[in-house]
């Protein structure tokens, strides 16, 4: 789970991954039950895809970031010991197959196996550093696009344009409240203006809304559920 907290229309964005329809309205009942008489509204959106550009945007110029279209492959078959394996490498990416190994039960050989399956069936897509760009002198948002026709065509393109500005990383397709969502950093409120102006103009007909959620801080939150992974903390 991703808590991001903002401010202006929205208060808060919560990531979750929820296995379906009745898990999701498990975990907002439980997130929401205990400020239920202070929650105003909530948007519930689903992600479909994500494209990925640059996993680093530290680049005053904003010169021009190639991007890399990825489509999520089938979901994989994992049991209880990859979960805990993922949560663990999730908690410390550099820890070791062996101290690996004594929390889950296997052999060092055989953590590095399911680790290495694990990457070939792209459930690890890589191990990177997390940077807080709030920090870096950078001002951090989502942008979240309301398209008059969703279709592939459209939000390709619009995929396209952002990444060219250089201010975007993540561009995410989703099915709800925003049919687009994506991460800007940009180091001052006009170029994060300019580049909204600049993406309006070019789709003037195809995106009816664009809503700007700046964030304050992002918290990350382990997936599992602390009572998946017995003996891990």
């Amino acid at each position: 789970m991703v808590l991001a907290d903002t401010f202006e229309r929205w208060n808060a964005i919560v990531a979750v991954l929820a296995k379906d329809a009745n898990h999701l309205d498990q975990i907002i009942n439980t997130l929401t039950r205990p400020m239920k008489n202070k929650v105003v509204e909530m948007q519930v959106t689903t992600r479909l895809r994500c494209h990925y550009g640059s996993t680093c945007i530290l680049n005053p110029s904003y010169q021009v970031i190639k991007s890399a279209p990825v489509t999520p492959p089938p979901v994989a078959r994992m049991d209880e010991k990859d979960l805990k394996i993922i949560h663990l490498l999730a908690t410390d990416a550099r820890m070791s197959a062996r101290k690996i190994g004594g929390f889950v039960g296997l052999s060092p050989s055989t953590v590095q196996s399911r680790i290495a399956r694990l990457e070939e069936n792209k459930v690890i897509v890589g191990y990177r550093a997390i940077y807080d760009y709030s920090q870096l002198g950078y001002f951090v948002s989502r942008l979240l696009f309301r398209l008059a026709e969703p279709a592939s065509t459209i939000t390709n393109q619009i995929t396209k344009e952002l990444f060219r500005t250089g201010m975007v990383n993540i561009v995410a397709r989703h099915l709800g409240f925003a049919d687009l969502d994506a991460r800007c950093f940009a180091l001052s409120i006009n170029d994060l203006s300019t580049l909204i102006s600049g993406i309006r103009d070019k789709f003037v007909d195809d995106i009816l809304r664009v809503e700007i959620v700046p964030i304050l801080r992002w918290q990350f939150v382990n997936h599992l559920p602390i009572e998946e992974i017995e003996g891990v903390l």
